[in-house]
């Protein structure tokens, strides 16, 4: 039996002038596919990647826009158009015509008609073919039919380490019939080792040279790709806005890190990106033994998930008290651009705490500065604040306390060693979350998720609030980065 597993292409949404009104990630590792293909047994399926969405050089992909592949969008009074980068067809074009089960990764809303189309052309291209789609836009009830409306045989439920070889197994011994009558396959999840020697036998490793947070230094590049790596999977705290709120824990052991590291470096691994939905919730003398593995390794990593800065101190006394081996171990670099090593990039999630005393508790454990005051000086590279914006309550009095907090610490840190840069989002009420159907309870999501799922992404605000509406929020969005020079003309962070 021949499976492929398929990275679509990224969506281009475009204004008048080029400007994207949505991410632009073209190169960054596919982690949901390679996490899948080492859950097979080797040897006993043929295994294919089928990548339509790298390009040569990923800040070029103006040149591989493709013709548009939906009408344009009306976002207040503005045509959006829709256009892929780089051409899907040709890429399906290059496969093999054999395969037995296409799987698909529907992670993104943004990209949910990206994946239709790949759909529809795999279909075209090998009929006889079945095709499995997973993911966090596929696996909500809500989504289901749009995804099975698209032409997918099959849609995963969450993560599949164990139940997709179980399925596999079930379609070759013909017995998917009587298992999955409704064509769902259940979540059934595991953390495990990765082997990225299985990736090298599929794919052109350089091609992975972005992180998805800003622009890699140059010394990092030159160790080898960037490659998303998980230690642990769950997290306890009930953000409202989030997939991974109240999840299970489950993790790999210390030692099982170490032999991931180990192998990652093994096979290219220039850049480690820890994909953990709440790495602080482990252990602290786990962390330091597995991130002075790395330092002794001589390793360059980041946090694009961003750390719960309230866990880098305890407050027991009143007085807040950082522990400080956990910081200097999670935040130790060499400080050598030339030939970096260490903590590269770390999103310091702010969230709504800028605005307003925030709401999530995990913000609520310790003052947000003290934490800042522990990382400014420690010569990371890159700092990417991540800030929440657009509730559907918030107010012009926040939005002046927001910019009036942006301003002063932009005067504090323009010279400083570490480039920091505001990384905005719009909240998104995305499926599957508290605050999605929250919002769709109260009325207030003005374009249609089936219909416009380009949209649904965070430099766009698709809600409206009390005071903004949603085209209000995304203005004042790109007020705010226009501002203060966080350029994101190229759709990439700080490029």
């Amino acid at each position: 039996m021949k499976i492929s597993f398929v990275s679509n292409p990224n969506p281009a949404l475009l204004d008048e002038s080029g400007m994207p009104y949505g991410p632009i990630r073209t190169n960054t590792f596919p982690q949901s596919q390679v996490t899948l293909v080492t859950t097979l047994p080797k040897g006993e399926y043929t295994i294919e990647l089928l990548d339509a969405r790298s390009i040569e050089n990923p800040l070029e992909w103006q040149k591989k826009l493709t013709e548009q592949y939906a009408l344009p969008i009306n976002y207040g009074g503005k045509s959006l158009t829709r256009q892929f980068i780089g051409n899907p067809e040709e890429s399906v074009s290059h496969s093999s015509r054999d395969v037995d089960v296409y799987v698909l990764s529907a992670n993104f809303t943004y990209e949910a008609n990206s994946v239709r189309k790949m759909i529809e052309i795999l279909k075209k291209y090998n009929p006889k073919s079945k095709i499995l789609v997973g993911g966090t836009d596929a696996a909500p009830p809500e989504r289901h039919n749009f995804y099975f409306k698209s032409g997918a045989d099959y849609i995963g439920l969450g993560d599949a380490d164990l139940s997709l070889p179980q399925f596999l197994d079930d379609l070759r011994n013909r017995r998917t019939g009587a298992k999955y009558p409704n064509r769902l396959i259940p979540q059934k999840g595991q953390i495990h080792f990765v082997d990225l020697g299985r990736l090298n036998e599929l794919a052109n490793t350089n091609r992975f040279s972005e992180s998805g947070g800003g622009s890699v230094l140059e010394s990092v590049a030159r160790k080898g790709f960037a490659a998303y790596i998980e230690m642990q999977r769950g997290c306890s705290r009930e953000c409202h806005f989030c997939y991974a709120a109240k999840t299970p824990f489950n993790r790999l052991s210390v030692e099982d890190t170490k032999r991931q590291i180990d192998n990652y470096l093994a096979n290219g691994v220039g850049l480690f990106m820890f994909t953990d939905d709440n790495t602080l919730l482990r252990n602290p003398r786990d962390l330091e033994e597995i991130f002075g593995y790395l330092r002794n390794r001589g390793a360059a990593w980041e946090f694009p998930n961003g750390l719960e800065f309230g866990l880098l101190g305890t407050d027991q006394t009143g007085k807040w008290s950082p522990k400080k081996e956990l910081i200097d171990v999670l935040f130790w670099n060499n400080s050598n651009k030339k030939n970096y090593a260490g903590v590269h990039r770390l999103l310091f999630p702010l969230e709504d705490s800028i605005l307003r005393r925030s709401s999530l508790t995990k913000l609520n454990r310790t003052s947000k500065d003290h934490a800042l005051e522990e990382i400014i000086d420690r010569n990371i590279p890159y700092v990417n604040l991540g800030i929440m914006t657009s509730e559907p309550r918030e107010t012009p009095n926040e939005r002046r306390t927001m910019e009036r907090w942006l301003s002063e610490f932009y005067g504090k840190t323009e010279c400083n060693y570490t480039k920091f840069n505001y990384s905005l989002f719009c909240t998104m009420p995305l499926p599957g979350t508290e605050f999605g159907r929250q919002m769709h309870a109260e009325g207030r999501v003005r374009y249609n998720i089936n219909e416009f799922p380009e949209l649904w992404n965070i430099f766009l605000s698709v809600v409206d609030g009390k005071n903004f509406t949603a085209e209000n929020n995304t203005q004042f969005r790109r007020e705010i980065l226009h501002k203060f020079g966080m350029n994101q003309d190229l759709g990439k962070v700080g490029t």
